[in-house]
């Protein structure tokens, strides 16, 4: 969402957020019907896009302000706990031969996704408000400065 270029904002991020959804859940889907050794190799690109996107934020969060870099930070942490627990599990389950145990860190596992999706969930919502705030904060703006408000908010960044 930049003030110079409104074509390229929020509505574009959040179409390609929703793209990403279908990539995923296509994703999951095949790999119901996939060999344990299949999925492992998805796993592995999964993190490694993972890896790449944490870095690509890493660097725009360097170019911010102080109190976003502080929320980025916070929200990075999170997001690391969650990552090295997914870790973990997969390092446990490497090693287990017990079939009982197997069953139990599958559940453990599923869990965690379940727990992993509501965290996305809420970070979407989160940004959700941080738009419309945003927004809001522009129009506050312009009828402070007199200017009017457009009735479509065609003007505002990232809207087209």
């Amino acid at each position: 969402m930049t003030k110079n270029d409104p074509d390229k904002g929020v509505e574009r991020m959040l179409e390609g957020l929703k793209s990403h959804i279908d990539e995923i859940l296509t994703s999951i889907a095949a790999a119901e019907n996939e060999t344990h050794k299949q999925v492992q190799a998805r796993i592995a690109k999964a993190a490694a896009t993972t890896e790449s996107t944490t870095a690509e934020l890493e660097k725009k969060a360097a170019d911010t302000s102080a109190a976003a870099k502080s929320r980025w930070d916070a929200f990075r942490s999170t997001v690391q706990v969650k990552r090295d627990h997914v870790a973990q599990q997969i390092e446990e389950r490497a090693k287990e031969r017990d079939a009982k145990n197997a069953l139990k860190s599958a559940d453990h596992a599923e869990q965690f996704a379940v727990d992993s999706v509501l965290f996305a969930r809420l970070a979407i919502q989160n940004a959700e408000v941080s738009v419309l705030d945003a927004i809001d904060a522009r129009l506050y703006a312009k009828d402070l400065n007199g200017e009017p408000a457009s009735s479509t908010g065609a003007d505002l960044p990232g809207t087209s």
